[in-house]
């Protein structure tokens, strides 16, 4: 899993969990949740800002090197708002699903897989995203 830094790129954390699932999908899922669930900080300035999400996962599709994570977003309020918290929600999304082996596009959806818009600056996720151009 991974944290978020202040313009810097996110930096990689242990966190306590389950024994990981046998699937594909089962792994990313309960990668996500850890950080859901997780922490909000962790030394050296790393944060994580899933915790203050109001959208919870609702599903994980894997199909080739592509993850799909479909987000149950309550009234279209994903709770996180501001251009650095966008980017670190991205940084840590796309970072932490692809950390499994052969996953490198991550697209986030949202309400039974519609384009998700994110945030009051209305940040879309129109494409899958891979971790070349989010790092610093």
């Amino acid at each position: 899993m991974y944290f978020a830094r202040d313009l810097a790129s996110p930096v990689p954390v242990t966190l306590e969990g389950p024994a990981p699932g046998a699937g594909i999908e089962l792994r990313v899922r309960q990668r996500m949740e850890l950080l859901a669930n997780g922490p909000r900080s962790r030394d050296g300035g790393a944060f994580n800002v899933l915790p203050g999400m109001n959208a919870r996962l609702a599903t994980v599709t894997v199909a080739a090197d592509l993850a799909t994570l479909d987000y149950l977003v309550p009234e279209d309020d994903w709770g996180l708002n501001g251009s650095a918290t966008l980017r670190a929600f991205v940084q840590q999304m796309i970072f932490t699903a692809s950390e499994e082996p052969g996953i490198v596009r991550v697209l986030i959806t949202q309400n039974g897989g519609h384009q998700a818009i994110v945030g009051g600056e209305g940040l879309v996720v129109s494409a899958p995203q891979t971790r070349a151009g989010l790092g610093y």
